[in-house]
């Protein structure tokens, strides 16, 4: 089991990767297409898809492994759980999260945290 701790705003991304035996902390600069063009929402989901996405990659989320969520943003919770957000882009990010849980045979929850427990937020603030 892993757990996925992501967050973003217009002009950074940063996703956390908790494993039994390791924290591995990313951060991004946004993509130029998004910089200072997408909302604080918009941007965790980039980050979230970006973070599930580099996981994969780096063999940290393993294929039929289990990935916990950490989100701290109740509004994010309700759009993962219902799986609609009314925001074509949030909606579009997850259905390539979708697409990457499928294809990995991922078995996904979410789970609500406090602001202060998300170890992705302070990799924002890096220069």
């Amino acid at each position: 089991m892993v757990s996925l701790y992501s967050d973003g705003n217009s002009r950074t991304i940063s996703w956390a990767i908790r494993t039994p035996f390791e924290t591995l902390q990313q951060w991004r600069e946004q993509a130029g297409i998004y910089r200072d063009r997408i909302t604080p929402m918009q941007a965790r989901f980039v980050a979230l898809h970006v973070g599930l996405f580099w996981g994969i990659g780096v063999f940290a989320v393993r294929n039929g492994g289990a990935v916990q969520f950490m989100i701290d943003d109740p509004a994010m919770v309700s759009y993962l759980e219902s799986r609609s957000s009314g925001d074509a882009f949030i909606d579009g990010r997850m259905r390539s999260i979708d697409l990457l849980i499928g294809q990995r045979s991922l078995d996904v929850s979410v789970y609500g945290i406090g602001p202060s427990e998300n170890v992705a937020t302070p990799l924002l603030e890096r220069p």
